[in-house]
């Protein structure tokens, strides 16, 4: 299994059927893509959830208003929309990465030498990008 690619000869030669090293470390890990394509569709789809039952429930919410009775919206409030917001934003964009980075993974050719580098990119970001979604809609739906 190790000698699969790459091989050291009885002289000590190191002998590669891969001549160039980013391609090398490419071929290597490229079993290692599809699972960060599919941590980073968990991601999306999980901070996808979030904010629809975050900004649903806060459309929903009633809360005392101008007239000191319960029929505002916490959508309504800045404060509620600040948090909000911005994270929706924010993984409409990382959403529109990992579409990027899916295609190319499907197409590589003229991207072979960048492919690693947005995988882990677009995992890592949409990973960050759940974690603070999931916190903050949490927060805002009252824990």
């Amino acid at each position: 299994m190790l000698n699969k690619f790459t091989d050291v000869n009885e002289a000590g030669e190191f002998n590669s059927a891969v001549k160039r090293l980013p391609q090398r470390f490419f071929t290597v890990t490229e079993k290692l893509l599809s699972g960060r394509i599919c941590i980073a569709s968990m991601c999306v789809g999980s901070a996808r959830s979030c904010l629809y039952i975050a900004i649903s429930y806060a459309k929903q919410r009633l809360t005392v208003g101008p007239k000191g009775a319960s029929d505002t919206p916490i959508f309504s409030y800045q404060l509620q929309q600040n948090a909000l917001m911005p994270l929706l934003v924010r993984s409409i964009s990382l959403g529109l990465l990992h579409v990027m980075c899916k295609d190319i993974y499907q197409n590589p050719v003229g991207h072979e030498d960048d492919l690693l580098s947005l995988c882990c990119i677009d995992k890592t970001l949409n990973g960050w990008n759940l974690e603070r979604v999931s916190s903050i809609c949490r927060e805002r739906c009252g824990g």
